[in-house]
């Protein structure tokens, strides 16, 4: 255990989202100046530290590139996905 002045080292960078994570991503609508969130699911993890998230709406899937200030962890309960409520968005 590091004496109390000590420096703790930084742990390595962890990604934050893994393949097959449901997650709330949120895009930036311009013309309204607010985010709108989708539940998608993270397809892939980009050397970038980005995450390639599959968003599925009535009409299509869409894949999109995003960083991690743009996605929210979800808890899976049964049937029901509940977002964790966070007002951390930046504008």
């Amino acid at each position: 255990m590091p004496a109390r002045n000590e420096e703790i080292s930084a742990l390595p960078n962890e990604q934050e989202y893994v393949v097959g994570e449901i997650v709330l991503a949120g895009l930036y609508v311009p013309t309204k100046e607010y985010y709108r969130w989708h539940i998608g699911k993270v397809i892939e993890v980009l050397k970038n530290g980005n995450y390639i998230v599959e968003i599925e709406s009535i009409h299509k899937k869409t894949h999109m590139e995003l960083n991690s200030e743009n996605l929210r962890k979800t808890f899976q309960i049964g049937e029901f996905v509940r977002a964790e409520k966070q007002n951390t968005m930046k504008y």
